[in-house]
């Protein structure tokens, strides 16, 4: 999970954290990563999308009443 507390948001600090992990991954031979991003989240997913992330799939989920 990636969270940032309100205080250090807007300062870069979650995209230096992502593109640290992005460097990390690949000296670490890790071709691929995957995130779970709310879909009501759009600063979550257009920070990702920033970097480069795609959306592949969608989860739909119901209460059973």
């Amino acid at each position: 999970a990636l969270y940032i507390e309100e205080i250090y948001r807007k300062k870069g600090v979650a995209s230096s954290l992502i593109s640290s992990f992005k460097t990390w991954c690949l000296e670490s031979g890790i071709q691929e990563v995957e995130v779970n991003v709310l879909s009501q989240n759009l600063k979550a997913k257009n920070l990702y999308i920033k970097h480069h992330f795609v959306t592949i799939k969608e989860t739909m989920h119901t209460k059973i009443m």
